[in-house]
């Protein structure tokens, strides 16, 4: 298998985007509490999640043995931010055929 793909990690995206969404709400309670200036320096301050910052989880993945009559699939992936991790392995045998 080799690295075939930078994939967004759906996990610390979400983390991601749920911190946003709370520090979002914690400014907008500031909301006639603080003078303009700093409700507005709040606001000026919140972070954008982009998801292509998120691109860290590693997709690893080939396919095998069709000399043998039968197909190896496998695929791994994992996070190296906050260690997600997947895995899957299939097999279908295809030769010989099978009598109808």
């Amino acid at each position: 298998m080799s690295a075939d793909n930078w994939a967004i990690c759906p996990k610390c995206l979400a983390v991601a985007q749920d911190k946003r969404a709370s520090e979002e709400r914690r400014v907008a309670g500031l909301y006639g509490k603080v003078s303009v200036e700093d409700f507005d320096a709040a606001r000026t301050s919140l972070v954008e999640v982009r998801p292509e910052d998120f691109r860290t989880f590693r997709e690893d993945y080939g396919f095998s043995g069709a000399e043998a009559g039968e197909i190896e699939a496998e695929y791994v992936g994992g996070c190296r931010t906050c260690g997600l991790e997947v895995r899957l392995a299939a097999s279908k045998s295809f030769w010989p055929e099978a009598a109808s």
